[in-house]
């Protein structure tokens, strides 16, 4: 629908240059990313999710690393704690819920 797995993500930490990241999984409060650069736990990070069928990028969501795990490729698993109201829309519109 709105970003598939798959869809392209900007992520930036303080005192870290941006990064570009795939999402394979997304959640309303959690997502799972393979980023171009890895990133410790507990790091805050701020991300624009993209949504090619809208024709835009999400607003500016918060979030904090939670792990990164292997599975052939680093795996990071983001907690998000903070995504504005149009967001959350589109988010559970993709969800289905």
């Amino acid at each position: 629908m709105c970003l598939r797995p798959g869809g392209a993500i900007v992520v930036r930490a303080k005192d870290m240059a941006t990064a570009r990241a795939a999402v394979f999984r997304l959640g309303l409060r959690q997502l799972a990313a393979r980023l171009d650069t890895s990133l410790p736990p507990l790091t805050n990070v701020q991300l624009r999710l993209r949504y090619p069928a809208l024709g835009h990028d999400s607003g500016e969501l918060c979030g904090k690393v939670l792990a990164e795990e292997q599975q052939g490729v680093a795996v990071t698993h983001i907690r998000l704690t903070s995504v504005d109201a149009v967001d959350q829309k589109i988010i559970a519109g993709f969800l289905g819920v």
